[in-house]
């Protein structure tokens, strides 16, 4: 995904490039990238969000039918992660997914500690959440919402938390297991309502 995310990136943002690849077993490999330079300053400080570096890897959005998210590459984990627990959190992205989604490549961690400056260049890195079919606008929220801390529950912020625990990110899988089995009143698509409080 990187690779491909950086032949789409305008020239001012930059991602290391691949120099090797190991598969070490079936469930393992090493990685190895360009290495990040070592004068580089974190963006930590500054929390401008990348817009044009993000629409330009996430390339042309596609729309996904609901009848075909069961396709997409992310599914097959969310349900594995809700398998066990997660089963209202579950039945409310299937809700929020109703009239579909919007996908197309996404980081899937973007935030400024996975940003550094040096110089002109702003580098992204860390691409472990990569996908090609990741819900369009999740970097944007993960990015403005600080890994989940103040997220309302609408569609799109059920569809991204499920994108996330998909990938492993432990807030997010907080959040499903913690999800209410019994809603105190019925959510909707659309509808906004109280904060998701993970525990």
């Amino acid at each position: 995904m990187a690779e491909l995310a950086a032949s789409r990136i305008p020239p001012e943002f930059h991602v290391p490039r691949r120099l090797g690849l190991n598969l070490l077993d079936k469930d393992s490999a090493l990685l190895l990238l360009e290495p990040l330079p070592v004068e580089a300053s974190s963006r930590r400080q500054r929390t401008a969000y990348p817009d044009a570096a993000v629409t330009a890897y996430r390339g042309p959005v596609r729309f996904v039918a609901r009848s075909d998210v069961d396709n997409l590459s992310w599914w097959e984990g969310f349900m594995r992660v809700t398998h066990s627990h997660g089963h209202s959190f579950r039945r409310a992205v299937d809700r929020a997914l109703a009239d579909g989604v919007a996908v197309g490549l996404v980081h899937g961690d973007l935030a400024p500690h996975n940003m550094l400056s040096h110089g002109s260049h702003t580098w992204i890195f860390d691409w472990e959440y990569a996908s090609e079919d990741g819900p369009a606008e999740v970097d944007r929220w993960f990015f403005h919402d600080g890994n989940l801390r103040k997220p309302t529950v609408d569609a799109s912020a059920l569809i991204n938390v499920a994108y996330l625990a998909s990938c492993g990110n432990q807030t997010s899988l907080r959040t499903v297991s913690a999800w209410p089995s019994t809603p105190t009143r019925r959510w909707r698509a659309g509808d906004s309502g109280p904060e998701i409080r993970p525990r």
